[in-house]
Order: structure tokens, then C-alpha cells, then sequence
């Protein structure tokens, strides 16, 4: 997991949006849990949801992901 934290903390700094936020997938990933668990335990993690009210997607941060890995 290593190896995944450190390519999401040096990634290419284009679109600062994409810098900043991460999917479920990718949140879950980092974490190292299901995307389906990552969705029961949002709330826990700086969010916001992109789109419309059903429809939308939902973004996590990526800095407070990977403090909450480095625990």
C-alpha cells in the first residue's frame, strides 16, 4: 500500500480538482477496505458530491484519506 499512498501523493499536478479529490474506488484503495464499505463510512472523511442529489458522485480528499492511513 505503500507504493499506492506515495503515487497518490506525487501524482502529476494537472486539473487541481483531480489533485485534490479521489473517487470511492480510489479512497477505498487507499484505505485498503471495499468501495461498498467506503460508501457505509463516509461521513467519517471530508466529502463532497458532485452532480445531482441521486445521481451524483461522491469525492473524497485526498490528503485526509492518506493521514487517516498513516495512523
Amino acid at each position: 500500500f505503500a507504493k499506492k499512498v506515495a503515487e497518490y501523493l506525487f501524482e502529476p499536478m494537472g486539473d487541481q480538482n483531480q489533485a485534490e479529490y479521489c473517487t470511492v474506488k480510489e479512497a477505498a484503495s487507499i484505505l485498503g477496505i471495499s468501495a461498498d464499505h467506503m460508501r457505509k463510512i463516509k461521513a467519517r472523511y471530508p466529502h463532497i458530491k458532485n452532480g445531482s442529489k441521486q445521481q451524483g458522485h461522491i469525492l473524497f480528499k485526498k490528503s485526509e484519506l492518506i493521514k487517516e492511513y498513516s495512523k
